[in-house]
């Protein structure tokens, strides 16, 4: 986690948070971070998911997400060593899945 160098400092106002909507399009984890990628209608967002942020419960639902999940997150933007920006999320919740039957 230390390679993230946050872009906008937590303790700025909720306005620097921001929230999208988007299909999930490839899902990798360790024991305590995900790594998601989230297709909006624009753009390709990677995600970071940490349990320290989310806390247990929430971070242990993230099993059930499937490649095709829509879901909903708001989060702050981080860069990493390499310049590449990213979302570090700390609320999600699901929009629609795409193995539930209707």
């Amino acid at each position: 986690m230390d390679k993230y160098v946050h872009v906008k400092n937590s303790s700025e106002t909720s306005a620097a948070d921001i929230s999208m909507t988007g299909k999930v399009m490839s899902i990798r984890h360790t024991a305590k971070i995900y790594f998601i990628v989230l297709k909006t209608e624009k753009d390709q967002v990677p995600l970071v998911l940490d349990i320290r942020i989310l806390g247990e419960n929430h971070f242990n639902s993230l099993s059930q997400l499937n490649i095709g999940t829509m879901i909903r997150i708001t989060g702050h933007t981080v860069r990493s060593d390499s310049n590449e920006t990213s979302v570090f999320v700390h609320t999600y919740s699901l929009v629609s899945d795409p193995d539930s039957s209707l």
